[in-house]
């Protein structure tokens, strides 16, 4: 799952702290954790570092544009769209998107 990823990258951009400092927040949690002091990093540490910051952003990035579309489908159903193919519409219209149901093989 999507979330399952991000909380992955989380996990190893702790890791990766836990290398330079001692900390006892979780970011899975909400909490904080002591960064590393970027001009003492090696340049290796400073390239893996740097990888997964990018990884973790990415990640919740992509989850959060997931709940917003999530949201939209909700409370476009809510509002009273008719049918899928009314919904699929409304979603083309906001995302500009390709109709998710032109991916489907024959019959799904």
């Amino acid at each position: 799952m999507l979330r399952d990823h991000w909380f992955e990258s989380l996990a190893a951009l702790e890791s990766f702290h836990e290398n330079f400092a001692d900390s006892h927040g979780s970011l899975a949690l909400g909490g904080s954790t002591v960064a590393p002091d970027l001009a003492a990093l090696s340049p290796v540490d400073l390239s893996t570092y740097l990888g997964l910051v990018a990884t973790a952003i990415k990640w919740g990035d992509s989850l959060a544009a997931r709940i917003d579309l999530f949201d939209f489908e909700v409370r476009t159903v809510l509002d009273g769209v008719r049918d899928e193919d009314e919904l699929v519409a409304r979603m083309l219209q906001k995302y500009g998107t390709v109709d998710p149901r032109a991916q489907l093989p024959a019959g799904q």
